[in-house]
Order: structure tokens, then C-alpha cells, then sequence
């Protein structure tokens, strides 16, 4: 497999996880797991692939880096929310 299969293949699964996060029915703190995923991915096309793979791969990356660290804070603001509800209760 040459280096730009792996990164067309890449550019393929990125999207389809993409539309698939979308369709996903989860609690905030839920999607960062999927978001690392499009990570690698991304860095499958930054690392392999001719320049034009490598730009896209590069700003992919940087995109689902910004969705894993907003997720992830989203995801520790909801938790912390819910454990002052459950405890203000008793």
C-alpha cells in the first residue's frame, strides 16, 4: 500500500467517524474518546500522503485537537454540575 492510499484511506474514515460522532446521542465528556480517534487519523494523513494530504491532515489535526480539549472540558463541567446536584440533596 503506498503512502497515498493510506492517507486517502484515512481522509475516507476521518469523515465517515466525523458524520458518525454527529449521529451520536451522548452526554457532554462522551465524545472525546471518538475525537482522539480522528486524531490519529488525521495524523495518518499529516504523516503520509503528498503536500496537498499533509495540509489537510494538518488542519484535521488541529480541528479534532480543538474538539477533544473542548469536549473533554465540557465533559468535567457537566460531571462537576452533577455531583454538587446529588450532594446538595443530603
Amino acid at each position: 500500500m503506498s503512502k497515498n492510499t493510506a492517507a486517502r484511506i484515512s481522509t475516507v474514515l476521518y469523515f465517515i467517524v466525523l458524520i458518525i460522532s454527529i449521529f451520536i446521542n451522548a452526554v457532554d465528556g462522551d465524545y472525546f474518546p471518538i475525537y482522539i480517534v480522528l486524531c490519529v487519523l488525521s495524523l495518518v494523513m499529516t504523516i503520509s500522503g503528498n503536500k496537498k494530504y499533509k495540509i489537510v491532515g494538518t488542519v484535521l489535526l488541529i480541528f479534532a485537537f480543538y474538539l477533544t480539549i473542548t469536549d473533554y472540558q465540557k465533559g468535567n463541567e457537566h460531571n462537576y454540575k452533577m455531583y454538587n446536584k446529588n450532594n446538595s440533596k443530603t
